[in-house]
């Protein structure tokens, strides 16, 4: 039995995605208003759409590994994906890793993104510290200097007790 809901399931989603990838180029971008994931589904013309990419990172972080090369590069989109979820930094180009404030904008939203950061930005004392200060598990995620500060080892056991693991 499981077998068949299993199955139910898997059809129902290669309906979805063949439904919201139709539905996507049939409506020059609509769909992307509802559901920024549907990017993926979306032509070439509407990834590099500035407009339609932007609405869909608002609406779902995701959208920007979709997102044309150009706009993955453009500063505005990405602090726009950023702010809905800072583990959208996974998707920038490397020069926007390296933006302080992209990077502290996503770390602002998501302590995590400290994992995609550049690494002279790990070693940023501020950015750091902002981010252990949600949570202490970002530490592992610090330059190694910084890691080994007693300030900041403090601050991130106060807020994870178990980043000494």
């Amino acid at each position: 039995m499981a077998k068949n809901s299993s199955q139910s399931q898997v059809n129902f989603l290669d309906w979805k995605h063949k439904y919201i990838k139709d539905e996507v180029n049939a409506t020059k971008g609509v769909a992307l208003v509802l559901d920024g994931w549907a990017l993926q589904f979306a032509s070439e013309e509407l990834r590099a759409d500035r407009n339609m990419v932007r609405t869909a990172v608002t609406s779902d972080w995701r959208a920007l590994q979709w997102a044309s090369q150009d706009l993955r590069l453009n500063k505005e989109i990405v602090i726009a994906a950023v702010i809905s979820n800072g583990l959208a930094l996974e998707y920038a180009s490397k020069d926007l890793k390296a933006d302080r404030e992209v990077v502290l904008s996503a770390v602002s939203s998501n302590w995590r993104a400290l994992e995609y950061a550049s690494d002279d930005l790990r070693g940023d004392r501020e950015l750091v510290l902002q981010a252990i200060t949600k949570n202490g598990g970002a530490l592992k995620f610090a330059s190694e200097e910084l890691k080994t500060d007693i300030t900041f080892l403090r601050v991130a056991i106060t807020n994870n007790g178990k980043v000494l693991e």
